[in-house]
């Protein structure tokens, strides 16, 4: 496992644009590889959106938003604020030993918000025991938003102190943006996990920050990845021979060349209904990608539990899933 100070310093992660024109109380717009990222406000609820200019399409942007704005947070502030979904519904990995990986995520990540026997879950993450058919992830790299750099500070000393592996230090990474502050430690899997500061981190909307997977085909993750987008709500944001990087405006996950591709990784995409569900799989499909598993309700992980899976060219079980409760 590489340690992370030594890495290689891959073209900018962040290529974010700071425009200081100040609409709302939330600052003003950004752009992300020329794509308008702005804070709106819907009354008085700020919320990011896509695309839209704040100052001239209140509408347009009341529109875009209204069928997104399930997720509810009391800030910092304590103000009560709505964002638009996490980029992933929830992200899945199976573990060797639940006990030790439950003591691990426990410390790294508070106490679990679903714990069961067959799976514990902190938000959009979630753990559940391998088995020979569905072993552990491997290589695969989870960063987690801190709210401050004091935050990533302790939890690398808690971890450490209790016998984690140090993965990397805690610093400034600049070669992803000059705000970058992260630290990492490997999970009992030895899946490298940090805790990332920067100035687009939103924990209360994701717990997950980003997801880092390695591949021998970057184009062929892009070409896979960028077929699905528009039903999933994600879009490429940095495309560089070495590296690709899909994002919602929240959470981001990329896709970097390597000799040794991660492996057996399932994360969910939500969706908006179960049309959109259907057609994840069917563009998936008819572009000629391995079918999962069909369309259709799962009433074993809840009623109204209505998803579809697919793999992708990595062999990662990607699924699209609409919550019809």
């Amino acid at each position: 496992m590489e340690n992370h100070d030594e890495q290689s310093r891959i073209a900018a992660s962040y290529p974010f644009e700071e425009r200081g024109t100040g609409y709302g109380d939330s600052g003003g717009p950004t752009l992300l590889n020329g794509v308008a990222i702005a804070v709106v406000s819907i009354g008085d609820v700020p919320c990011w959106s896509t695309q839209v200019n704040p100052r001239t399409d209140t509408e347009e942007a009341a529109d875009f938003l209204r069928p997104y704005l399930a997720l509810t947070h009391s800030g910092r502030t304590g103000r009560e604020r709505k964002l638009l979904p996490p980029v992933f519904d929830h992200v899945t990995i199976r573990v060797a030993d639940i006990a030790a990986s439950r003591r691990f995520y426990s410390l790294a990540l508070g106490e679990p918000t679903h714990d069961v026997e067959v799976v514990t879950a902190w938000g959009d993450f979630d753990i559940t025991s391998a088995s020979v058919e569905k072993p552990p992830p491997k290589r695969l790299h989870i960063g987690f938003g801190a709210h401050d750099r004091d935050e990533v500070d302790r939890w690398w000393e808690e971890l450490t102190a209790a016998g984690y592996e140090s993965d990397g230090i805690p610093g400034v990474r600049p070669w992803y943006h000059p705000s970058y502050y992260g630290a990492f430690v490997l999970d009992p899997d030895g899946n490298s996990i940090e805790y990332v500061h920067h100035h687009k981190t939103t924990p209360e909307a994701s717990r997950i920050d980003h997801l880092w997977l390695r591949t021998r085909d970057v184009d062929g993750a892009k070409r896979f990845y960028e077929t699905i987008a528009p039903v999933v709500g994600i879009e490429l944001v940095l495309d560089t021979p070495d590296r690709v990087r899909f994002s919602d405006g929240v959470g981001s996950f990329s896709f970097v060349q390597e000799d040794e591709p991660t492996e057996n990784v399932h994360y969910a995409f939500g969706v908006g209904d179960r049309a959109a569900v259907d057609e994840f799989h069917r563009v998936a499909i008819s572009a000629g990608y391995r079918d999962n598993g069909a369309p259709g309700e799962r009433p074993q992980y809840h009623p109204g539990y209505y998803g579809a899976f697919v793999l992708d060219p990595d062999g990662h079980n990607v699924e699209a899933v609409f919550h019809d409760r």
